[in-house]
């Protein structure tokens, strides 16, 4: 099941992240359009491959990366502003032999989407966000919110 933090899904590409025998799962759910897409690259779901899917407009809608049947990824709050404003989390993707394959942090900050400003998250999402696991070089981030 898909999950979003935000209410809609103007400017956000979704990346998917697929194995060999979940590439034929994702395919029984995916539009026509996407699946046709992946089918004429030659995407098969193999480790380290990717597949860029355009949208219908021609613009990047979707990424398609392949991981090994026997890869693993873990995911730890890398930063966090004392206020929850903005935040880093890392994506780590390690073999069953525990060597690191990938690793991806994402940097992003709390948008009220009707104002188009930068805002603290409401208490009861900090409070959960501030319980997450945290990297070893967790750092703690200057707040987004501009002093008044």
């Amino acid at each position: 099941m898909a999950f979003n933090l935000i209410e809609g899904e103007a400017g956000a590409v979704p990346i998917t992240v697929l194995s060999k025998a979940g590439l034929e799962a994702w395919r029984d759910t995916a539009p026509a359009r996407e699946r046709d897409w992946a089918a004429a690259t030659g995407f098969t779901g193999e480790a380290g491959k990717l597949a860029l899917v355009p949208d219908k407009a021609g613009k990047l809608g979707r990424v398609l990366v392949g991981v090994g049947e026997d890869e693993a990824a873990m995911w730890a709050l890398a930063g966090l502003s004392d206020d929850g404003s903005r935040w880093a989390i890392r994506h780590e993707f390690t073999r069953t032999d525990g060597k690191l394959c990938a690793r991806v942090t994402s940097v992003g900050g709390w948008l009220e989407l009707k104002a188009r400003k930068l805002v603290m998250p409401p208490e009861d999402m900090l409070a959960v966000t501030k319980m997450l696991s945290r990297t070893e070089d967790f750092s703690t981030l200057p707040s987004s919110i501009k002093a008044s």
